[in-house]
């Protein structure tokens, strides 16, 4: 039986590209699953997936733009936490992946890895990298930023809508 090769996060490279429609990704709110994904607004098919460890799934377009990005950590499960420190300069942008060797390829959790969040839980730092400086922030909606380092992806920033802002339903 072949073993999978498993790849660190080191290895995703991403250039940052001007911004455009399917790069701008939104976050969503899934009361059902209580998971967190960030979409693209127009969401063709992506054939290039990068799977860590099954908890993150970044999804990629056919133009390699980043188009979706799976969160598998419960809402409830965030550390309520102050954020980490981030630049306050931001780019905008979209971001494509530029390793021409990674199509479906499976990479291994980082032990940065970590989801924080605000005591309201509206807004969370997605982090799957090392926060080596200088970081990037880069745009990719009004509610979602990008953390770039060294041409590497290591998170995301993102404001969820207002809906969201309740986790669990009070019954009366």
């Amino acid at each position: 039986m072949a073993r999978r090769k498993l790849h660190t996060i080191e290895n995703i490279i991403v250039e940052i590209t001007p911004p455009c429609l399917e790069g701008a990704l939104f976050p969503r709110y899934d009361r059902e699953t209580d998971y967190v994904t960030l979409d693209s607004l127009i969401l063709p098919p992506c054939p290039y997936g990068v799977n860590i460890d099954n908890i993150i799934i970044p999804d990629f377009n056919s133009h390699r733009m980043l188009a979706s990005v799976e969160n598998g950590i419960p809402r409830k499960l965030w550390e309520s936490d102050e954020l980490p420190i981030l630049p306050a300069a931001v780019q905008e942008g979209s971001l494509t992946l530029a390793n021409p060797d990674i199509e479906n390829s499976n990479f291994m959790i980082p032990p940065e890895f970590a989801v924080y969040t605000t005591p309201d839980r509206q807004t969370g730092v997605l982090r799957f990298g090392k926060f080596d400086t200088p970081l990037i922030l880069v745009q990719l909606s009004v509610a979602c930023q990008a953390i770039v380092s060294a041409s590497k992806v290591v998170g995301f920033l993102f404001e969820l809508p207002e809906g969201a802002r309740k986790i669990h339903r009070r019954r009366r």
